[in-house]
């Protein structure tokens, strides 16, 4: 268990444990610029949820404060089984506070370094991380950092997209404040344009191609080599990196991350199906040294 550590954020101690408002803090699981978010105890309900406790500089402004706002308003919008759930937005002691669904298990890139998927997993659950992406969209919303670490691979090996820290509503106006993770970044946020389901259509490419070949998509040995390589859209192809990538869904990672926007899928819907139609139409073969083969007919 990852030792608490205070934000700048008033919290207070129970019995000899940390706590924020009734929420019993049991783990801290990521320390961002503007939140940190942990593992906690809801001692009412007696369940674990994610709490994402936003510093206090991060919301003093009203557009910050929206920002905040619109994420837990996306998320009370969103009803899939692919995607996390929000409780509840709370503000404690000055400071706002987002309660998620904790789910138990691990990231998806996390969860394939110890266990490896067949080609059928492989297909099975990015069509399944796609049906969480288009319900998302289905509420007006776009994620704008979808990537494996995003995603968390349950204990019934169902994934659940988490984390709509960046997300925003469809109408909103583009920013000039450069957010997102550059290994999976879209060629137009790079170029500071605003976000777009086809943006959210180049994560999911770049999941599939981390599931096809274990990188991502923008590798480098600095930060300033990763940015090179996003602003100038280099993407060396999947079946390039492992020559035994399946040549479908090598297609399909290729049509997600087009450097043009109107080059990718149309929407999430058109993706999904192109996967059922794979679905449909293929075939496992045995796998070789633990390494997966397999012949797409049809």
């Amino acid at each position: 268990m990852s030792e608490i550590r205070d934000p700048d954020n008033t919290s207070e101690t129970n019995g000899g444990k940390k706590c924020v408002g009734r929420y019993v803090l049991e783990e801290t699981i990521a320390l961002r610029r503007n939140s940190t978010v942990f593992r906690a105890l809801d001692p009412n309900l007696e369940r674990d949820v994610a709490l994402k406790l936003y510093h206090r500089r991060s919301t003093d402004t009203d557009e910050n404060a929206k920002r905040v706002l619109n994420e837990g308003r996306a998320l009370s919008r969103i009803d899939s089984p692919y995607v996390a759930r929000c409780h509840s937005l709370e503000e404690i002691d000055g400071s706002l506070v987002l309660v998620n669904e904790w789910i138990e298990g691990a990231s998806l890139d996390v969860a394939m370094q110890s266990n490896p998927m067949t080609y059928n997993q492989v297909l099975k659950v990015f069509t399944e991380i796609c049906e969480g992406a288009a319900s998302i969209h289905e509420s007006g919303i776009i994620h704008r950092d979808i990537k494996p670490s995003n995603i968390i691979i349950n204990q019934q090996g169902v994934p659940r997209i988490i984390d709509l820290g960046l997300a925003e509503s469809e109408s909103s106006r583009p920013s000039s404040e450069f957010r997102g993770t550059i290994s999976y970044l879209a060629p137009e946020i790079f170029a500071g344009n605003v976000a777009t389901e086809a943006t959210d259509i180049f994560g999911l490419g770049g999941v599939l191609y981390y599931m096809l070949t274990g990188r991502a998509i923008y590798e480098g040995e600095s930060p300033d080599s990763v940015l090179k390589l996003g602003h100038s859209c280099q993407i060396t192809p999947s079946h390039e990196v492992d020559e035994r990538s399946a040549h479908k869904l090598d297609s399909i990672a290729e049509m997600c991350l087009n450097e043009r926007p109107e080059d990718r899928y149309s929407s999430v819907a058109e993706l999904l199906s192109c996967l059922r139609s794979i679905r449909s139409n293929s075939r496992l073969l045995p796998t070789i040294g633990g390494v997966l083969l397999a012949l797409l007919v049809g």
